[in-house]
């Protein structure tokens, strides 16, 4: 695989993972009321990030994918070094939230810097 199309796949899992997280149900509640018969009745409900947290929060979980673009844009190995390093940050100081959930991105991604070698620019002389 070349190091552009290496590029594209963490393009590609970054704007899946952002889309899944946007509308994924991963916040619960649970309620309970007890009747006048003394029988408790429970309820558990599910809400998408958000629904929980605000149209705010797809700007954060769009952030990876963002970042993904300037490899594809721009394809050198710095700057696969670059989003896999960036992406690292942002896994850790949101580890606590939403930082865990930038593992599968920041996994491709530093498979890409690895696997994608350096990016040569073929010269004209080489082409048939």
């Amino acid at each position: 695989m070349t190091a552009i199309n290496w590029s594209r796949l963490v393009l590609v899992v970054a704007l899946l993972t952002g889309v899944i997280l946007t509308f994924a149900p991963l916040a619960s509640m649970s309620t309970c009321q007890a009747s006048s018969t003394g029988i408790e009745d429970c309820t558990t409900t599910r809400h998408s990030l958000v629904e929980n947290e605000g149209i705010g929060v797809v700007a954060l979980l769009f952030i990876p994918a963002l970042l993904a673009l300037g490899p594809v844009v721009r394809p050198a190995s710095w700057s696969r070094a670059t989003l896999a390093v960036l992406l690292m940050v942002l896994a850790m100081v949101g580890i606590a939230s939403v930082g865990l959930l930038l593992v599968p991105t920041l996994v491709v991604a530093w498979v890409a810097m690895v696997a994608g070698g350096s990016h040569q620019p073929e010269s004209a002389a080489t082409r048939t």
